[in-house]
């Protein structure tokens, strides 16, 4: 049996995307730059929100616990086995600087009059 390699296929999918939907040469290529510029920037963006999330979710975790070193101890799911990471996370947790960013978003939620809102959920609700 003749294996098929994807770099194959992909070239005659192509093809028939564009002649089954009466696509123009000109048409589907701008489609494909389009593509070829907007792709990075949604992945780009996936990817950043997804890092937010995690990190979010272990800070979360980390303020579970009085003391830091159980925190330490006791990491989340996604970072048993990653000592490393947990590590690299438990200094930035620990740091003054971010001790002090901390304090200065919390006295600013406290200031909102209101739950700012442009999704499903408010910021404070998150």
């Amino acid at each position: 049996m003749e294996e098929r390699r994807l770099e194959d296929e992909i070239p005659r999918n192509i093809g028939h995307v564009k002649v089954l939907n009466g696509w123009s040469n000109k048409s589907f290529n701008m489609l494909l730059e389009l593509l070829r510029v907007v792709f990075p920037m949604f992945v780009e963006h996936q990817m950043l929100n997804t890092f937010k999330e995690f990190q979010g979710n272990c800070y979360r975790h980390f303020k579970k616990y009085s003391d830091p070193e159980e925190a330490c101890a006791n990491p989340p799911h996604l970072l048993v086995g990653r000592d490393k990471d947990r590590h690299f996370l438990y200094d930035r947790y620990m740091s003054c600087a971010f001790q002090k960013q901390s304090r200065t978003n919390k006295a600013a939620r406290q200031k909102q009059l209101y739950n700012h809102s442009n999704r499903s959920k408010s910021f404070l609700q998150r």
